[in-house]
């Protein structure tokens, strides 16, 4: 199950809860901010292709350090900017 799936399910029992129950008003803006968060598009992570990545060595300049070496650290802060950006 995702993430995404999981808080729509948490999100539909937070509802029932409050519609039934009643809540607090904390409550009730969390309820709102997970509605609003759930009905944004979700991103999907675009990595650069080695051609993009060659053209940037070419580009910045970088002609002394080899395309493997370059793309080995473009890879590494893609992974670093996904762990950052969920």
């Amino acid at each position: 199950m995702t993430d995404i799936e999981l808080m729509k399910q948490a999100l539909e029992k937070l509802e029932f809860f409050a519609h039934m129950k009643g809540v607090s008003e904390d409550t009730r803006r969390l309820i709102t901010a997970l509605r609003e968060r759930l009905a944004q598009p979700n991103r999907v992570w675009a990595g650069l292709t080695d051609e993009e990545l060659d053209a940037m060595r070419q580009e910045s300049g970088l002609h002394f350090v080899t395309l493997r070496e370059f793309r080995i650290v473009a890879k590494a802060i893609e992974e670093k900017l996904k762990e950052l950006n969920g």
